[in-house]
């Protein structure tokens, strides 16, 4: 019998450990759950956090140059362009094609130095964009691009050569 204990008793011990360990686990978190439910901050010295969720530290937060806040109802997106009831439209094409376009063009750009090559390999990587973004030509940000296009060139680019990309 005496045999029967000892060899139990390990195991008791490392059950009686892991019933301790869970217990104190669920102590702090039903605490942090009270403490949540009656509105406590945080113990960690950061400010309270008023009921919109918004810091009420640093004010409200300023929105970037050119941002502007739209209601979702003053919103949509109309393939055929034409405004209803004087909502704003953007056309689905044309969301973040300018964007797209600069990134293909600096990845051209990253090509062209990795490979050391040369003016006429980049007006040839154009054509090719010309070709996957025709609607680019007719975009308002057609000129932004070519900014984009003449401020980041490894080599120099006449006034021609850029309006010739979608011209």
């Amino acid at each position: 019998m005496l045999l029967f204990l000892s060899h139990w008793q390990p195991m008791f011990f490392v059950a009686a450990c892991l019933m301790g360990i869970c217990t104190v686990g669920l102590l702090f978190y039903f605490l942090k759950v009270w403490c949540r439910a009656r509105g406590e901050p945080r113990g960690n010295g950061m400010a309270a956090v008023s009921g919109g969720g918004v810091a009420d530290v640093m004010g409200k937060v300023r929105l970037e140059a050119g941002v502007q806040e739209v209601r979702m109802s003053e919103l949509v997106f109309d393939r055929s362009g034409i405004a209803e009831n004087l909502r704003k439209v953007v056309s689905v094409e044309s969301v973040g094609m300018a964007d797209d376009v600069m990134d293909e063009v600096s990845k051209c750009f990253d090509l062209i130095g990795e490979m050391d090559g040369k003016k006429e390999d980049f007006m040839r990587m154009m054509a090719g964009l010309e070709g996957i973004y025709p609607e680019m030509a007719d975009h308002p940000a057609l000129a932004e691009v070519r900014a984009f296009i003449s401020s980041h060139a490894p080599f120099a680019l006449s006034k021609q050569e850029l309006a010739g990309f979608w011209g």
